[in-house]
């Protein structure tokens, strides 16, 4: 009996080894698609060493042209309108800068150089145990089609309430630089865990 089980694995065994040449393999990435991967992973770890932001997602439209990317970050403690805009100021500028500078991956956009209207970057903001922030304290920022989105915490509210603040691309980075705080302020605080 055991025999006949042996025999009979070593058979089924040999049948699926014979049919593996007619087994589809999956298709290899596009080119494009591991240009962005590698842009992402680069533009991911530099922010995470440089401003502790924690990536948790990726977003892109690129069925024929790569017409936007994006990135979500979650940040670890609780920080104000201006923190805020020098956080995504700095975040979109890194990311342009990742795309924009990567000679292969010109030909797969839609048009050369991406702007901030290109991209889409969001911040979500939370106390560093991982906790919503306090009630109106400021739980998400983003730039999205060239506007900037600074949103308090309404704990009250069921859907997603108005902005707090809302500014293009431009107006941001005028303020950074009018305000006399460099666009580099160091923001890397470490979360208490």
């Amino acid at each position: 009996m055991i025999k006949k089980i042996l025999l009979l694995s070593v058979l089924f065994v040999k049948f699926c080894y014979c049919l593996e040449p007619f087994v589809d393999k999956p298709p290899s990435p596009r080119k494009d698609v591991l240009l962005v991967r590698d842009i992402n992973k680069k533009t991911i770890i530099k922010l995470k060493q440089e401003k502790n932001l924690r990536s948790f997602g990726t977003s892109a439209c690129m069925m024929y042209e790569i017409t936007m990317l994006g990135l979500s970050f979650v940040y670890y403690n609780p920080i104000d309108v201006l923190e805020a805009r020098n956080l995504i100021i700095y975040t979109v500028d890194e990311y342009l800068d990742a795309i924009n500078s990567n000679v292969e991956l010109r030909p797969y956009l839609d048009h050369w150089p991406f702007t901030a209207k290109d991209v889409e970057l969001d911040i979500t903001i939370l106390k560093p145990n991982g906790a919503e922030v306090d009630a109106e304290k400021l739980n998400f920022v983003s730039c999205k089609e060239n506007v900037v989105r600074y949103y308090q915490n309404k704990p009250e509210s069921k859907s997603m309430p108005p902005p707090l603040v809302k500014e293009s691309y431009e107006e941001a980075s005028q303020l950074l630089k009018d305000s006399k705080v460099s666009p580099f302020l160091d923001l890397k605080k470490e979360p208490a865990h």
